[in-house]
């Protein structure tokens, strides 16, 4: 204490100032600043729509329909067998397709629920979320604490549908879907399909689920698509909170094309003023709910 003494008093005065401003003053800018940008990080929107799925610890868990080959009777085929098709040009037959054999694959998975896989999968690239893999649906039953997206009306869909809170529509009856807070109606007729995306939670938890699920094969497709070209503004929108939209979609049209017809709940009044730009585009789109 007395040589700590003697070196203040006998120190120039701008070699002591320099010490406290080197030893007290930059450590603790320093540290303002990092935690300045780990809020700004946590507050961004896409951090807040995947809240509880960028920084898991655990995998995240995306889950879809593994499918195997039955008879008439939906009786499982012992030795299921396949073709795959491909171009194989001739030159007196340009269009002339080959063919090449496959057998015992099962389980296999559609084509729609792995373009939406592939959405999701940039979605959590996006995020720089790494953890993730395509669940096996019977080996990965009961991982309850898992972060998960759910792909079509699958039977870990159902099981989730019955564990989540808040879900925001209504199951598909008469092949039509409809969201709460609004009278819409939206079914798979002719070339038409429709599907939801729904944000929610595991009951007493905060385990975000994400449902992605269309009526026919093109509504599942367009899903995915639509989460991740909407992410951002979806974050902005809602942050944190559960919720879910109606879409339309075309099957002549590809995935490119979708309409987003219902969303609820209403936008949170702290995320209006936030993003007012943002709220007031959805807005005019006309799909919120007029009473909640």
């Amino acid at each position: 204490m007395n040589s700590i003494f003697i070196f203040f008093s006998s120190a120039p005065e701008h070699v002591w100032q320099e010490l406290v401003l080197d030893s007290l003053v930059l450590p603790m800018v320093f540290l303002l600043f990092e935690k300045l940008k780990k809020w700004f990080n946590n507050t961004r929107p896409l951090s807040l729509l995947l809240k509880g799925i960028k920084k898991s610890e655990l995998e995240v868990l995306i889950y879809l329909s593994q499918l195997s080959v039955a008879d008439d009777n939906f009786n499982k085929v012992s030795s299921p067998k396949y073709i795959a098709q491909f171009p194989n040009p001739l030159p007196t037959n340009r269009l002339n397709v080959a063919t090449r054999h496959f057998q015992n694959i099962d389980p296999i998975w559609s084509e729609s629920d792995g373009v939406c896989s592939a959405e999701i999968l940039n979605l959590l690239g996006r995020a720089g979320n790494s953890k993730f893999r395509i669940a096996d649906t019977s080996k990965d039953w009961d991982k309850h604490l898992n972060p998960k997206f759910t792909i079509g009306f699958n039977p870990k869909t159902h099981d989730l549908i019955k564990d989540c809170s808040h879900i925001y529509f209504n199951y598909p009856v008469n092949s039509e879907l409809q969201i709460l807070g609004n009278s819409i109606k939206l079914g798979c007729q002719n070339s038409n399909d429709a599907g939801i995306i729904q944000k929610t939670y595991v009951k007493n938890t905060k385990i975000p689920v994400f449902i992605l699920a269309g009526l026919g094969v093109m509504g599942t497709e367009v899903s995915g698509n639509i989460l991740n070209k909407h992410c951002v503004e979806l974050g902005k929108l809602y942050g944190k909170i559960a919720f879910c939209l109606l879409f339309s979609t075309d099957i002549t049209k590809g995935k490119e094309y979708f309409e987003i017809t219902a969303a609820y709940p209403k936008i949170p009044v702290h995320r209006i003023i936030l993003y007012p730009v943002t709220s007031f585009k959805w807005y005019k789109k006309n799909i919120f709910p007029s009473k909640q």
